[in-house]
């Protein structure tokens, strides 16, 4: 039996994403904070639906994920599932491109405790160095496993023991212009003594050079990034933790490290595990026939609530397509955090301008369209554009990727709407308002 939650408001908080939709006749709305998703649509009744997104939407070959649950822990699996910060916040669908872990063995596996201890397989560490002594220790915190690595003593000479997270570096290669993304899970373990640095790196072998970000560590774990773009003569990439202590200072510091990830890309993607070679966890392909969608497509508006994560790359947060490049409806974020529209029929753009307006770490983004008449908004902000054309061509609705599965969002969606008429500006404006 076909119930419209429209005519009985009494009933419509009850779910979260029947409020989202709010009073249209008709429409869709995902909202992936809870993992709810609603389809209403008078003209195919059969196409009623209340219940989880997973239950609705495709996701294609899914690769095993992590993401954070309320707990602020990582957990794996191939669902779609809310992902969250490590203070347990809610953040939405984490959409992704494919990524390979490098780092091949994020487990430490072969690692022994002591003093100083044994290396984990494949991995170089810097052992009793300059009048500094090593110790290793290994555990399971939070379900993952860490290696923790303290340097005591007092300096004979400059020293700069390493934790070489790929492994060595000599380990993958790599070639000059490709950008690369370096990130560990560290913290400190105690109260370090003795001014020693600490530095997140990402460099090459081969030429020169290496990008380096200084740490402040705490008890706290924090999850630092570092990107660097390989220059002339680039043979191999690596990641490292460097210790920097001074001649003649006495020192006392332990490291906790897990969850190493070295990939290629310009910002860095949710943990791959390892565990004795390099690991590519495939690029999230979610979509929803068309057809599943109430109206012809010759007419709509799609509303959005996006996290695009670190900038730097295009990102696509949600587009209609017609299973080819030629026929698409498509919001994208560009390198620098700006909002641009894409309306394309048959190899030729109707609306394709120059990016303008910042997103920002969370925006709201809307695309809406009929015949004659093109609309973006953001955050409150609309304009619109006369065209013609017939959007009937339309196929698919594609959720944090590109067709081609490139331009991935790399980034959050809180949740998304669908209606199949075009909103007003006024209405754009309201439903975009920050």
């Amino acid at each position: 039996m076909f119930i419209d939650f429209r005519d009985d408001p009494a009933t419509r908080p009850l779910d979260p994403a029947v409020a989202l939709l709010g009073n249209v006749r008709q429409g869709a709305a995902f909202d992936f904070i809870n993992m709810r998703g609603y389809v209403r649509d008078r003209g195919t009744p059969a196409n009623f639906f209340l219940a989880d997104p997973n239950d609705l939407l495709t996701y294609t070959s899914p690769s095993p994920k992590y993401v954070r649950g309320s707990n602020g822990l990582l957990s794996s699996g191939t669902t779609l599932r809310c992902d969250h910060d490590a203070a347990g916040n809610p953040l939405g669908l984490l959409a992704e491109g494919a990524r390979t872990n490098v780092c091949v063995n994020s487990a430490f596996a072969g690692a022994a405790a002591g003093s100083p201890g044994t290396n984990p397989t494949g991995m170089s560490i810097t052992g009793n160095n300059n009048g500094l002594t090593r110790e290793i220790a290994i555990g399971t915190e939070d379900g993952e496993p860490y290696i923790d690595v303290r340097y005591f003593g007092t300096a004979t000479a400059t020293a700069f023991p390493a934790i070489v997270l790929n492994g060595s570096y000599t380990g993958p290669t790599a070639s000059a212009g490709q950008t690369w993304v370096g990130s560990v899970d560290i913290k400190a373990v105690g109260t370090p003594s003795g001014g020693a640095g600490v530095f997140l790196e990402t460099g090459q072998s081969g030429g020169s050079g290496t990008s380096s970000q200084a740490l402040t560590l705490t008890n706290q774990y924090q999850r630092p990034q570092v990107v660097r773009t390989l220059a002339t003569g680039a043979t191999h990439v690596w990641s490292r933790v460097l210790v920097s202590v001074t001649n003649g200072s006495t020192v006392d510091i332990t490291v906790r490290i897990r969850a190493p990830q070295l990939e290629q890309g310009a910002v860095p993607s949710s943990y791959i595990k390892t565990s004795g070679s390099q690991v590519t966890r495939a690029a999230d392909n979610l979509t929803l026939a068309a057809s599943l969608l109430p109206g012809t497509k010759a007419a709509g508006t799609l509303i959005a609530k996006v996290r695009p994560g670190t900038i730097g790359v295009e990102k696509t947060p949600f587009m209609m397509d017609g299973g080819n490049a030629n026929d698409q409806i498509r919001a994208i974020v560009d390198t620098a955090g700006l909002f641009r529209q894409r309306f394309r029929l048959g190899a030729s753009d109707l609306w394709y301008p120059v990016s303008s307006g910042v997103v920002g770490a969370t925006g709201k983004i809307a695309l809406a369209w009929d015949a004659t008449t093109a609309v973006r908004a953001l955050n409150g902000v609309a304009a619109s554009l006369a065209i013609s054309g017939n959007f009937t061509v339309l196929t698919s609705l594609r959720l944090g990727t590109f067709i081609n599965l490139g331009a991935a969002l790399d980034g959050h969606l809180e949740w998304l709407v669908y209606i199949p008429e075009r909103l007003s500006n006024a209405e754009l404006q309201a439903r975009t308002a920050p």
